[in-house]
């Protein structure tokens, strides 16, 4: 019975590990066009709405043609969101290899994720806004017009990234303690143990 409750609460442990969700996301489409023509600095503004660990941003292109490594760095912004405070708060690096595991021929939008190097806690209400380098060939999927009012292109007022960004799923954390809990109560012997 030890071994099968070490393996079950290692299992549940790694499950709940690698469970994300999108806290925010803009998801309308409008048209697309090279990251060259849409601004410098080429990025999104952006506002959390719950407290949690932001561990990276989902990205949207028309396919993989001029695909290239992408380094995002994610910043603060002002309130209008179109101007970068400070320097990065942390960064991360796709290859050009791993979004063309991502692509799927006639499929589009091609969706990939750029996990940061490191999390960052963000709280509800903040400024944030990611930079994208790299991939300046590729044709991002955008919004016009206030598709998401909390944010922007950095370089371009008039018009949202298609983008999502990744914090854990909450339910990882109640799966954690039910684990937890379990352990505790069969350490005690609160619950019979089969032999």
């Amino acid at each position: 019975m030890k071994w099968r409750t070490i393996f079950l609460f290692g299992f549940l442990s790694a499950s709940a590990a690698f469970a994300q969700e999108t806290d925010v996301r803009q998801i309308l489409i409008n048209g697309n066009a090279p990251a060259s023509a849409l601004g410098s600095p080429f990025g999104q503004s952006f506002v959390p709405t719950v407290f949690n660990q932001l561990t990276g941003v989902v990205l949207a292109t028309v396919d993989n043609t001029g695909v290239a490594d992408i380094h995002v760095a994610l910043w603060r912004s002002d309130a209008s969101g179109s101007v970068l405070l400070g320097s990065p708060i942390t960064s991360g690096t796709i290859t050009a290899a791993e979004i063309n595991s991502f692509y799927t021929p006639a499929a589009t939008p091609l969706y990939f994720p750029i996990y940061f190097d490191q999390s960052y806690s963000q709280t509800p209400g903040e400024r944030l806004a990611f930079t994208i380098e790299g991939g300046v060939t590729l044709n991002f999927y955008y919004a016009v017009g206030s598709s998401y009012s909390n944010g922007r292109i950095l370089g371009d007022a008039s018009k949202d990234l298609l983008f999502a960004t990744i914090v854990p799923e909450p339910g990882i954390i109640t799966l954690l303690l039910i684990g937890v809990l379990f352990l505790f109560l069969l350490r005690f012997n609160k619950i019979p143990a089969t032999r």
